[in-house]
């Protein structure tokens, strides 16, 4: 982060802008985001982090004496949604990208696909195959702390416990040195159960994806139905 703002502050100083158009504040936990939202001279803020983060500064902006505009981007699972009549070779080049993206930093973009809803079929049993076998071969690698990590591993305990949902690749437990480190993880599950669990669409950041099975296009609509809005979603 410490490079990055020198990065930022150098380009703000070679485009001849204002000194104070970038800072780079550290503090501990949401303490700092905290006073920066509720200070008299801050008129609009704005957050990319976990919902329960950006609910405590959302309240903190509405309940200041002059409330300010506050923009979060709070959580997204990103959905996949794979119709069916895809070919293998078709599904295994999905398993193969869907794997780039759901490792990319460690599964920490905003865009990372967090749940997958397949056929049942021939063509769904070769995509889970292929991406359960690319997985494996993944190495864990550092998130940016242990605060994250810790939460990555919290939210795949949460996931395994719902009923219905089967661990088809195990996190690694090693978390390295640093206590960051995290490994890849794959999920299984049907519609029915994941229609019938709200836990089931809770965000695991992470390098994680849960594979959803479904029979018809129906089932799909319903799914569809019962998600909320979300920050992407694709379509094959």
């Amino acid at each position: 982060a410490e490079l990055v703002g020198q990065a930022v502050s150098a380009a703000v100083r070679d485009c001849g802008l204002p000194e104070g158009t970038f800072s780079l504040v550290y503090g501990p936990g949401r303490k700092t985001g905290s006073a920066l939202v509720r200070h008299p001279a801050i008129k609009a803020a704005g957050f990319t982090g976990s919902r329960a983060g950006g609910q405590a500064l959302m309240k903190l902006a509405a309940d200041r004496p002059v409330p300010i505009p506050f923009y979060a981007e709070m959580s997204s699972i990103n959905p996949i949604f794979i119709l069916p009549g895809l070919g293998e070779e078709r599904m295994n080049e999905i398993a193969g990208g869907l794997q780039g993206s759901a490792t990319l930093g460690v599964g920490q973009f905003c865009t990372n696909p967090g749940i997958v809803f397949y056929p049942r079929g021939p063509g769904g049993e070769s995509l889970v195959a292929d991406y359960v076998g690319k997985m494996k071969e993944t190495a864990s690698s550092p998130m940016l702390h242990k605060g994250i990590r810790k939460a990555y591993g919290e939210g795949l305990d949460s996931l395994s416990e719902c009923e219905g949902v089967e661990v088809l690749v195990p996190a690694s437990n090693e978390s390295g040195e640093g206590g960051c480190h995290a490994g890849a993880c794959v999920l299984s599950t049907d519609s029915e159960s994941f229609l019938r669990n709200e836990r089931m669409v809770e965000e695991v950041f992470g390098p994680s994806t849960l594979l959803v099975s479904y029979e018809t296009q129906a089932d799909l609509i319903r799914i569809a139905d019962a998600l909320e809005g979300q920050l992407t979603a694709s379509l094959f």
